[in-house]
């Protein structure tokens, strides 16, 4: 059995050329996530052209959705690393103890987005 697999969920946008998920199964049982934007699953933006709250809801959706497809919750992620074009939070999305969290500001982002979110999860 393989100690690790690729996850692509049908229910997130389509990838080019990476993978939304990776699932380590050996030593422990830990995941990583590829960053993800503000895209729905049909390859546009969440609301109105630049809108970060949005951007940045959708952004965490699909981190949920990802999250949901190697069987994991909000509750698992250790780390999140947010990327804003603009300004914003993530207060609220974790429930305590929450996660590290690290913050930074770009330039710009994949495919014009305003907000990436990047995480990494632990199972026991």
């Amino acid at each position: 059995m393989a100690s690790h697999r690729f996850l692509n969920p049908s229910t997130m946008p389509a990838t080019r050329g990476y993978t939304h998920v990776v699932e380590m199964r050996a030593p422990c049982r830990t995941g990583y996530l590829a960053g993800q934007i503000g895209m729905t699953p049909d390859g546009k933006f969440a609301g109105a052209p630049g809108d970060f709250r949005s951007q940045a809801a959708q952004a965490f959706k699909n981190v949920k959705l990802a999250l949901a497809a190697a069987g994991a919750t909000f509750d698992h992620v250790v780390k999140v690393t947010v990327f804003v074009h603009g300004h914003g939070k993530s207060a609220g999305l974790f429930r305590s103890p929450r996660p590290l969290c690290e913050y930074q500001h770009t330039a710009s982002l994949d495919r014009g987005a305003n907000f990436k979110a990047r995480t990494r999860r632990r199972f026991v």
